[in-house]
């Protein structure tokens, strides 16, 4: 009863959406990012910077000085390791998680309705909606948390001009059923989490009586406080853009040379390669061009 209290409360209080990130040497991609998440409901972001060293604070300045961006530095983070690739990356997610606890903890203070737990290389996309904010409106009242699938893209074999704008170019993607695609991100009410107990960026522990639902408004399982995700892609309501390879450039600059810390191993990275470009989905482009038709013209010259 204290919890269906409180989010009747907080819809009282906020009806706005912000988003949480961690993220490093993004600069190319994060006003693009930012813009787009604008068009679509978001109406703060809390940025945690986790050692940028390609003028990133740059671009970022604008929306600092606008209010609409709040940055943070690594070293109001935990500290990376070194070691195996394992230990590197166990302290990123540790570093991950800390920063989705400090976001949630203010965007609670100010009282946001809902947070978008997200990547720079994430976009989250309204498949019936003008927008992310009337989605959960209409589908998701009842939800202390949703877990959006990702839809995960491939480069297509397209080489996007730096600095340039991709979403129009990259819409090559896998089929809905690849496993990778079962995986997704949460957008959650702060005062419904458990938020001293985040251990893992893809979902969280919510209090007693909170429920998650997924993109297809259906409530999820879980076992105490962690989510049982079924294993199926949910994308009648919300999916998740998730442009894990961008283009042919990023592919072979940035993602190639991570491979043995983030996939394992090439042939891994390789699969992805070639089962991320599969099939089209212009779900996301559809939706700017039919609700943001002068964004569309401003920041895609389309």
């Amino acid at each position: 009863l204290l919890l269906l209290f409180t989010l009747f409360s907080s819809r009282l209080l906020a009806e706005e959406l912000g988003v949480v990130t961690m993220f490093r040497n993004e600069a190319p991609y994060l006003k693009e990012w930012i813009e787009y998440h604008k068009l679509i409901g978001v109406q703060h972001f809390w940025l945690y910077d986790d050692g940028s060293n390609d003028g990133s604070q740059r671009v970022l300045e604008p929306y600092i000085q606008e209010g609409l961006v709040e940055l943070y530095e690594k070293d109001q983070l935990q500290q990376e390791s070194k070691g195996s690739p394992n230990e590197v990356f166990g302290a990123y997610v540790k570093r991950q998680c800390s920063a989705y606890q400090k976001g949630l903890k203010a965007a609670k203070e100010r009282k946001v309705a809902w947070i978008a737990l997200i990547d720079v290389d994430e976009f989250l996309v309204p498949t019936k909606d003008k927008n992310v904010t009337e989605c959960l409106k209409n589908h998701f009242t009842e939800a202390a948390a949703v877990y959006v699938n990702w839809r995960n893209f491939g480069t297509g074999g397209v080489s996007v001009p730096p600095e340039e704008p991709f979403l129009f170019h990259l819409t090559a993607c896998s089929f809905k059923n690849h496993p990778r695609n079962h995986v997704g991100k949460s957008i959650v009410r702060p005062e419904a989490v458990e938020i001293k107990d985040i251990w893992y960026p893809h979902h969280v522990p919510l209090k007693m009586g909170g429920c998650y639902m997924h993109g297809d408004a259906g409530r999820m399982q879980s076992k105490g406080s962690d989510l049982l995700p079924d294993s199926q892609h949910h994308n009648k309501y919300l999916q998740i853009n998730h442009y894990v390879l961008r283009d042919e450039n990023y592919y072979k600059t940035v993602k190639v040379p991570r491979a043995s810390l983030w996939y394992g191993d090439m042939q891994l990275l390789q699969e992805h390669y070639e089962s991320f470009s599969k099939v089209t989905d212009k779900t996301l482009v559809n939706m700017l061009k039919k609700h943001h038709k002068e964004a569309c013209q401003r920041i895609w010259n389309e």
